[in-house]
């Protein structure tokens, strides 16, 4: 998980497995932790976000580890294939010449 640092620049934070594959610490102590030890002198709340691609496991990590403090934001490519089955049209294709998503039926 990346978590950033300031004054800019991020590092990943990784839990420590045994041989087994099984966690040696848990993914959730680690990250506090580092975020301990990365602003815990902060007097102010921090503001958290995590941009994702909406997964429930990893939506279901961060409110482990952070509660209902994290605000999570859904990438764009995620989120337009999102609106490509609320409008069923579920045919998201890339458009010549441009990094842009578009639907195929919008």
């Amino acid at each position: 998980m990346p978590l950033q640092k300031a004054p800019v620049g991020f590092e990943y934070v990784a839990a420590p497995i045994k041989a087994t594959g099984k966690d040696l610490i848990s993914l959730a102590s680690v990250v506090q932790t580092a975020v301990l030890q990365e602003d815990g002198s902060e007097t102010e709340p921090l503001n958290l976000l995590a941009i994702t691609d909406g997964a429930r496991t990893i939506r279901h990590r961060l409110f482990s580890i952070f509660g209902s403090t994290v605000v999570l934001i859904l990438d764009w490519y995620h989120f337009l294939l999102m609106a490509c089955k609320r409008t069923h049209c579920f045919k998201p294709r890339q458009v010549a010449l441009n990094t842009r998503t578009t639907c195929a039926n919008c």
